[in-house]
């Protein structure tokens, strides 16, 4: 969990996978109100920067860019990416090895074998970069 993120868990849980990354300024929530779901953030997903993941599901291995927002009740499928800015709608269903872009958020394409690759490793760096190291050491 980066700086700044908010993990709020106030009216029903949040689940977080081994290896997930919830980016700087990130805005984690649940939901009671007109609707009762948690949020389920699968082993290494990334939540990116100033990403509002609210009362969904993100799949193993899957992605939330910068500032997008995935509202309550959807589905982000295994090593599916939800692009920067975008709105995933409350009810949708990503599936999964699929990029999805736009407000509101709509299929583009699937995901190229080098796409994928990416998603695979992408939360390793970022866990190795908040490994503790001496400043000396490089990153």
């Amino acid at each position: 969990v980066w700086y700044g993120a908010t993990l709020r868990g106030d009216v029903h849980k949040i689940t977080v996978g081994e290896g997930a990354v919830i980016g700087d300024g990130a805005v984690v929530h649940v939901a009671k109100i007109g609707g009762d779901f948690p949020t389920v953030i699968g082993a290494r997903c990334v939540v990116g920067p100033n990403a509002i993941v609210h009362a969904c599901t993100l799949a193993d291995s899957s992605a939330v860019g910068a500032g997008a927002t995935v509202l309550d009740g959807a589905v982000i499928g295994t090593k599916a990416m939800v692009a920067a800015g975008a709105l995933v709608s409350p009810g949708t269903k990503v599936p999964s090895g699929e990029l999805w872009a736009g407000v509101p958020a709509k299929r583009m394409r699937q995901l190229a074998p080098e796409e994928l690759a990416f998603l695979a490793g992408s939360s390793r760096n970022y866990v190795a970069l908040a490994a503790p190291r001496s400043c000396h050491q490089p990153v």
